[in-house]
């Protein structure tokens, strides 16, 4: 397979998350798929302050650190990830989720330019974030 066939954008992003996800064993692919979408997509209506796509998101990025990545040492990893207020179900816009997730990015060598202004609002970056 040629590099740039690689580099596009699979048809699919579900399959290529859950089937990417299984390779790396984990335990339930299809429940991390809604990361995928926007925040506003995925809003419930009776609760704008849970945002299941940001909560998948933040889950695959714990999941990925803890037990495939292992960029930061348990105890930073528990201090950056681990808030004092230990909502799940706030949303990336409206908590410090968004530094700490741009903060673990940039110390895993993402491209500074992934991580543009409100790239968890563009289903387009969210996409290439997460697939890098």
């Amino acid at each position: 397979m040629d590099i740039s066939e690689r580099l596009t954008t699979p048809n699919n992003k579900e399959e290529w998350l859950k089937r990417s996800l299984k390779a790396l064993e984990y335990p339930d692919p299809t429940s991390i798929v809604p990361c995928l979408q926007c925040p506003s997509d995925t809003a419930p209506s009776d609760d704008d302050d849970e945002r299941i796509a940001d909560t998948c998101l933040w889950k695959l990025v714990l999941w990925l650190e803890t037990h495939k990545i292992c960029q930061w040492d348990a105890l930073k990893r528990h201090r950056e990830f681990q808030p004092n207020n230990t909502n799940t179900k706030r949303n990336l816009a409206s908590s410090s989720r968004v530094e700490v997730l741009e903060k673990y990015m940039t110390d895993c060598g993402c491209p500074p330019h992934y991580v543009e202004q409100l790239w968890y609002c563009d289903e387009r970056k969210r996409f290439r974030v997460i697939r890098w």
